[in-house]
């Protein structure tokens, strides 16, 4: 439930989503001092909800300059990766990063956000593959 949470929160931007999962992680803080073991997912989840990158991309789902930005994205291990491809026209929401953000001179465009900033616009794969880097 933490993951989702978390996800809804950065996906949304709503407030909402974020008070509910701060509280429900710290109902369960107290028991990774007494056995950690069988609580990897809650600190995957603890973790995405603190650190998490998100990647936007603009453009047709279908044309090819989209599906190498999604691919550039795909082929790193990213963990608390959350991606979303968006038709060109589609607004995120206003607590969103990338809220108001399309495409660059009519190709896709990625856009990778940590917390409430997204790097400049990225169209080129190799740029794209380059800016995802782990903090």
């Amino acid at each position: 439930m933490l993951a989702v949470l978390a996800t809804l929160h950065h996906r949304t931007g709503e407030a909402a989503y974020r008070e509910r999962a701060d509280a429900l992680a710290a109902a369960f803080s107290g028991e990774l001092s007494r056995n950690f073991f069988p609580l990897p997912t809650y600190l995957n989840a603890a973790e995405l909800l603190q650190k998490a990158q998100q990647i936007v991309i603009v453009g047709d789902p279908q044309a090819p300059d989209t599906a190498a930005l999604r691919r550039a994205v795909l082929d790193r291990p990213l963990p608390d990766r959350i991606l979303s491809v968006l038709p060109p026209g589609t607004d995120l929401p206003a607590g969103h990063p990338a809220h108001g953000k399309g495409l660059q001179g009519g190709v896709a465009t990625a856009y990778v956000c940590t917390g409430m900033t997204c790097s400049p616009p990225v169209t080129a794969p190799d740029a794209l593959a380059a800016a995802l880097t782990r903090r």
